[in-house]
């Protein structure tokens, strides 16, 4: 049996055109995410303290939670987890800046095992504690100037 020769030039036009035909058909892809995953994203805005689990919300959706979750990250650019925590993060700062609630009560409002684990998660999401941004309720807050 005779070895079939390929030279290096040839394996690397092989791999280049598989990269161009990847890329292309990446390109054609929709720009818009379609209607059942807005309706995810919209499930997880309306309701940010009880945020269903991936499997939940594939679920519903009929997709798989593999294909639900790399879709969700292709169209909104960022993870599904990664987005729940930043959206649960968002309405905890919300009732923090509107309600003088005990912050136990505040965490278990937005969805949080407890109050240290909303400290945690703001603290690494904002730099602050719950009480540092409680104090400053009502304040602006200069974080850089502009100047001409």
């Amino acid at each position: 049996m005779a070895g079939l020769m390929v030279s290096p030039l040839q394996v690397e036009a092989a791999v280049l055109e598989l990269v161009a035909a990847t890329l292309a058909s990446n390109r054609r892809r929709e720009s818009e995410p379609p209607a059942w995953l807005r309706r995810i994203r919209e499930q997880i805005q309306d309701e940010p303290s009880h945020i269903p689990s991936t499997t939940a919300l594939a679920a519903e959706s009929g997709y798989h939670p593999v294909y639900v979750a790399r879709a969700f990250r292709q169209f909104y650019g960022i993870g599904l987890g990664e987005y729940s925590r930043l959206v649960r993060a968002e309405y905890a700062l919300e009732l923090l800046a509107k309600q003088d609630e005990a912050l136990s009560q505040v965490a278990f409002r937005a969805g949080y095992a407890d109050q240290s684990h909303l400290t945690r998660s703001l603290r690494h999401l904002t730099g602050f504690t719950p009480g540092e941004i409680r104090k400053w309720k009502g304040q602006v807050i200069q974080v850089a100037s502009v100047q001409d």
